[in-house]
């Protein structure tokens, strides 16, 4: 069920009654409610944001649910709610929906004007109100509305299939044009019947693209003195064909036509249900339409002055800004001096037509305009981050329809002539502002007036404090997704809010479909399946750290050609970013990479090809080092680095991380027990390649565009409730699991792999996900928490391998004793210990044809060895050749 002041009330009805709540600031809240979780008298609505209940204990309760989960009867269709009523009122439906949704007065608008049907598409269905089109008397079309569910639908209403309205105009059937001075022309039928409650006669053009001159050819051949009144939308798009639209009335033919427009984001049925339809509205609308018409800029002021009788003013027209000041001791004496030449001694001797003749010339002679801007400036918000307290003005600067320009504008900008003079070139080519400083204070203090607020957030992806996911091009918050609006922000409820981060390359589809996932198992098989459940976790990051306080890393790594790059640049297109993989931490500066891990909230940020021991790696990024301990607070979502701000206080920025982290390289992590435990640790290789059948899969994969996949994310996020209850319902008892396999004891590994395995298995409420690949993924799982817990009682590979070459070494020592020294190379006098000199080893092994890892790799690693435990590094006197010899000293078990 739609918005509907009927609705309200009965929302209001309902929350009171249940909870106890009270009306505050004259009805625009309704506070001290019994909170259903916490029990205390802190629940409460917005008479503004009338569909969402809060526990206002932030820090102790933050019970937060929608109106529609509390009293989800006041939701039920209409067809569900008068079902009964229809057993004898085949219209039962119809007029509820008139009534309620459009506060219409059904005796007004005659009932017998609209039939009840029914329309089915797509296998849902909704009762719908329709209305006749006629054609020179005969009813040969007809437009219905849908009643239930219209968001089931592709639109919310449609015509007959086939039927042609161009031309034509929706009339009431009691109209008889020779009946009536005046008629208005409105967009919708519903616009129509509202001013139908004021007196007010009006037909419909069922859309502002579609001048209905047929009709109006035959009202006027009934009526050539009647006078239409165009009464489209205020949209600009909507203004720009009324002016249209008073050009072609007068080719037709019509007296005087006029325009009428709410000048809101309401049209005339708005204005019926809000009670703004009176007098006094109508008399506004039709000013409004009066300066829209106007056609010099001394025609606009005079209506202007007339209205606002200020000395001084600026105003607009066609895209540009004018100043107006007005002289009231010229015009008097203008005035006088015509008066006399008239030769009429009192003034009430003057006709009113000679009187506006005389005003008009003595206010021509008694004002000047002065043109301050070849363009309009329209402020359209305040935006304020409240993290940093940078605050802007939004503003658009428009030379013509189609050359315009929105930015943000400082504080002070805006609060000086010159400033704003340089700050207007910039932001449009061409434009340029004229005039002074309290001219512009004039614009300012007029286009704030009613100022919205807007909140900013300096990343995309899940904003904490409005639990809303914010997106360039779409938001999405209680499983609805939301558009920007015509001023680039979202409307979420009560709250305004954009992200001031402009990610290009990421533009998602709201369009979800499944057929790319069968091809994904093809080519990527269970580990990539198992990258995908960490993606897909990736997008509740946030609420996963609130519950659980961590969120594991992901690690990858793979052989050449085994579809590594391929797999991540594929989950990249789910999400809608297409052509990335990610940053590389050892050729990016530090603040790049801190600005990269702040740049995104629930969405991973990947780091890839950051071993710096790779031979191949130039020469110039060699010497610069990263290591992975530098990572492990973002596993708590604490900040990635901390920075001073320029002011005159201690202030700091530390921002917490977001998001995720990947780790996509060509050899594994080697770090401390601390970062190897925060790892999900994934070797690709190419064991699930299938030959040609693979391969077809991976070219009609790479054959997707984002468009064709990214609906992914959105049809995730709608589910957000749903799959983090399932995460939260299954993951104490996948931890316990992971907990009770052999010989696994470290909590952490229970933690990251039982979260693990809880998002396979909400991703399977997503995906086709059959029975017999969960269970295999699941297994895996396990897998990969047993060798991680090996890993963290067990040398790297890369020093297993060192170790596996000195013990080769000491059993030629055994078997050939007479040349046993070129083989000893444990300098150590000490029996319990062994004494290594990392350059004689090199050689030695290379000399008996040994591989090992890169030295500076194996000098990082020596410090964690398990084999032999490090001791120290020292100079040492050979015990072999009694030199004296840097040696890295280990103790033997």
């Amino acid at each position: 069920m739609a918005n509907s002041s009927a609705l309200d009330a009965a929302i209001i009805q309902e929350f009171t009654t249940k909870f106890g709540a009270k009306p505050q600031g004259g009805g625009k809240r309704y506070k001290n409610g019994v909170c259903p979780k916490c029990g205390k008298k802190s629940f409460w609505i917005w008479s503004t944001d009338i569909y969402k209940a809060r526990c206002d204990r932030t820090k102790n309760c933050e019970h937060e649910v929608t109106i529609r989960e509390l009293f989800p009867h006041l939701f039920e269709s209409y067809s569900k709610r008068y079902e009964a009523e229809m057993v004898t009122d085949s219209k039962a439906v119809a007029k509820a929906y008139l009534r309620e949704e459009r506060g219409f007065n059904l005796a007004v608008v005659d009932t017998n004007i609209f039939t009840q049907e029914t329309f089915a598409a797509a296998g849902n269905s909704t009762a719908t109100v329709r209305f006749a089109m006629q054609n020179n008397g005969e009813m040969d079309g007809y437009w219905e509305r849908f009643i239930d569910n219209p968001e089931n639908f592709f639109d919310k209403a449609r015509f007959l299939k086939g039927y042609s309205y161009r031309g034509l105009a929706w009339v009431h059937p009691d109209f008889d044009a020779t009946k009536h001075d005046e008629v208005w022309i409105t967009e919708g039928i519903f616009d129509a019947l509202a001013l139908r409650h004021i007196g007010i006669t009006a037909i419909s053009a069922m859309s502002a693209n579609n001048f209905p001159e047929t009709t109006l050819k035959e009202i006027l051949a009934s009526n050539p003195q009647i006078k239409p009144v165009i009464a489209l939308d205020s949209e600009s798009k909507a203004k720009k064909i009324a002016i249209n639209w008073h050009k072609k009335l007068i080719d037709l033919g019509f007296n005087d036509p006029r325009v009428a427009i709410t000048n809101e984001d309401a049209d005339w049925n708005d204005w019926l249900i809000k009670g703004k339809l009176t007098d006094k509205g109508i008399e506004k609308a039709l000013f409004n339409g009066a300066l829209l018409t106007a056609k010099s800029p001394v025609a606009k002021a005079k209506l202007l002055w007339k209205e606002i009788n200020r000395q001084q003013f600026y105003f607009e027209f066609n895209y540009k800004t004018y100043w107006f000041e007005f002289n009231y001791k010229k015009f008097n004496e203008a005035y006088n001096a015509a008066v006399k030449q008239l030769d009429k001694k009192e003034d009430d001797e003057i006709t009113p037509e000679e009187k506006a003749e005389l005003e008009d010339k003595a206010f021509n002679s008694s004002n000047t305009i002065t043109e301050i801007a070849n363009c309009t400036i329209d402020i359209l918000y305040y935006q304020i981050d409240r993290a940093t307290e940078e605050s802007f003005y939004y503003v658009n600067v428009k030379k013509s329809e189609q050359k315009s320009s929105k930015s943000a504008f400082l504080p002070k900008q805006l609060g000086s002539g010159s400033e704003f003079k340089n700050k207007i070139m910039a932001a449009l080519s061409g434009a340029i502002y004229t005039g002074e400083t309290n001219q512009l204070n004039d614009i300012f203090t007029h286009k704030t007036r009613d100022i919205i607020d807007i909140e900013t957030i300096k990343y995309i992806g899940y904003c904490r404090d409005h639990k809303a996911y914010i997106y360039n091009n779409f938001a999405v918050a209680d499983g609805k997704l939301y558009k920007k609006n015509s001023e680039d922000y979202f409307e979420l409820g009560d709250t305004n809010i954009k992200s001031t981060f402009d990610m290009t390359t990421m533009r998602p589809n709201d369009e979800f479909n499944t057929d790319w996932f069968n091809d994904f198992m093809i080519v990527f098989g269970i580990k990539g399946l198992i990258c995908l459940a960490f993606w897909f976790g990736s997008l509740f990051a946030e609420q996963l750290r609130d519950r659980y306080s961590a969120w594991p890393f992901l690690e990858i790594t793979g052989e050449a050609g085994a579809g590594k790059s391929f797999l991540i640049e594929f989950l990249w297109s789910l999400v809608g970013r297409s052509d990335y993989e990610g940053i590389n931490p050892t050729t990016a500066s530090k603040p790049g990479l801190a600005r990269t891990l702040s740049q995104v909230s629930n969405l991973p940020v990947v780091l890839i090809e950051s071993d710096t021991n790779d031979p191949n790696m130039p020469i110039k990024h060699k010497q610069k080092t990263f290591s992975f301990d530098e990572i492990k607070p973002l596993f708590n979502g604490r900040a990635p680095r901390v920075l001073g701000v320029k002011s005159n206080n201690n202030n700091t920025d530390d921002e917490p991380f977001r998001g995720s982290v990947v780790i996509s390289q060509n050899n594994k992590v080697s770090g401390s027990e601390a970062i190897l435990s925060r790892l999900i640790y994934i070797y690709y290789d190419k064991s699930h390649h299938q030959g040609q059948y693979s391969r077809d899969a991976a070219e009609r994969l790479q054959r997707l565009a984002t468009d064709d996949v990214s609906g992914f994310l959105f049809e995730v996020l709608k589910k957000e409730r749903q799959i983090l209850d399932m995460i939260e319902a299954t993951f104490a008892n996948n931890r316990n699991a992971i907990m009770k396999l052999p010989n696994l004891k470290t909590e952490r590994i229970g933690l990251t792999h039982g979260l693990l395995m809880s998002c396979l298995q909400a991703l399977c409420e997503i995906l086709p996900i059959t029975d017999n690949v969960k269970a295999k993924a699941s297994s895996y799982i396990h897998e990969l928490a047993m060798e991680r817990e090996q890993d963290l009682i067990s040398d790297h590979p890369a020093m297993d391998q060192f170790w596996d070459v000195y013990e080769y070494f000491e059993s030629l020592t055994d078997e050939k004793e007479l040349v046993a020294n070129q083989y000893r190379l444990n300098h150590s006098p000490n029996e319990d210990e062994i004494a290594i000199n990392l350059n004689e080893f090199y050689a030695a092994a290379r000399e008996n044809n040994q591989s090992l890892e890169d030295i500076k790799l194996i000098k990082k690693m020596v410090q964690k060895s398990v084999r032999y435990p490090f001791v120290e590094a020292k100079s040492i006197r050979s015990n072999v050749n009694k030199k004296t010899l840097r040696c890295y000293v280990f103790k033997k078990k």
